[in-house]
């Protein structure tokens, strides 16, 4: 038995290639673990995005940093094929969330992933965070994927 299955429950797997045929793809895994802290419970939800394989839907989708357009598909500071790929994998983690509405724990989100997953991680943490959700996000070889000036006050982002 893996470790992640011992620590964490409700584990899933996501592929958004089944759901979508453009090329803002990515897999996703999502697991919770309920823990007792002095504050009382708090259910981790980790998130883990893939990076990108050999597929050239993911790697199309990685060369579209967008025109800075403002309109409703993706935020213009950000990098438009890894926002809008975040949007998505944001749908996923709400659904998931809503499956554990515990009023008497808190959630806290721990959110990793390397490279084109990272970058995608990275927009996820701001944007949980800007919504008041608690984040963790370790990203691994994640590239640059907004030009916003508040990008420094995420400092639940860390990027390796």
């Amino acid at each position: 038995m893996s470790k992640a299955v011992e620590y964490f429950e409700n584990i899933q797997k996501i592929d958004l290639q089944k759901e979508f045929t453009d090329n803002h793809i990515t897999k996703i895994y999502l697991g919770n673990k309920l823990i007792e802290t002095p504050e009382g419970k708090t259910r981790v939800i980790c998130v883990v995005i893939k990076g990108t394989d050999g597929s050239k839907k993911e790697w199309a989708s990685n060369f579209d940093i967008g025109d800075g357009e403002k309109n409703n598909e993706y935020t213009p500071e950000n990098h438009r094929g890894h926002d809008i790929t975040a949007q998505r994998v944001l749908e996923k983690i709400n659904s998931y969330t809503a499956l554990f509405d515990d009023s008497s724990a808190k959630n806290a989100l721990w959110i990793t992933g390397h490279s084109r997953g990272g970058s995608i991680a990275n927009i996820c943490g701001s944007k949980l965070t800007n919504m008041g959700e608690k984040c963790f996000v370790y990203t691994f070889g994640a590239s640059m994927t907004t030009t916003s000036s508040k990008a420094n006050k995420y400092d639940c982002i860390f990027n390796f």
